[in-house]
């Protein structure tokens, strides 16, 4: 099914490169849990005998997942899934200084007769 997937947007014309549909095949694999974070690829002679291509597209579409940090290749061990980084957002705190700023501009010390108060306790 991934063959003829892959040979079917090629010819298509999707204008996808070979490589950049075994990359995206790989992604999707590895999106979808098929191959989870720690776990061990298929060799590229593997993987150039399941998508029927040379090894050079399987060479570019792993460089590029290397490049977007998705993948880790150890020589002599293998390619292995990376654990992709945990990203958190962090909420505003805000600092005295814009929590008194905003304080200012409310509308309570805009009012004439809060500041005429004030200016008479001097």
């Amino acid at each position: 099914m991934q063959l003829a997937a892959l040979r079917g947007s090629l010819n298509a014309g999707s204008g996808a490169s070979l490589s950049e549909r075994i990359r995206q095949l790989l992604t999707q694999a590895i999106d979808s849990g098929e191959y989870p974070p720690g776990s061990q690829l298929p060799t590229e002679r593997e993987l150039a005998a399941r998508y029927d291509v040379s090894l050079a597209p399987v060479r570019i579409a792993l460089g590029e997942l290397v490049k977007a940090g998705m993948i880790e290749r150890t020589q002599g061990r293998g390619t292995f899934v990376r654990q992709m980084p945990v990203t958190v957002e962090l909420s505003f705190r805000p600092n005295i200084t814009s929590t008194m700023a905003r304080r200012i501009e409310s509308p309570i010390y805009k009012m004439p007769w809060i500041a005429s108060a004030s200016s008479r306790r001097r």
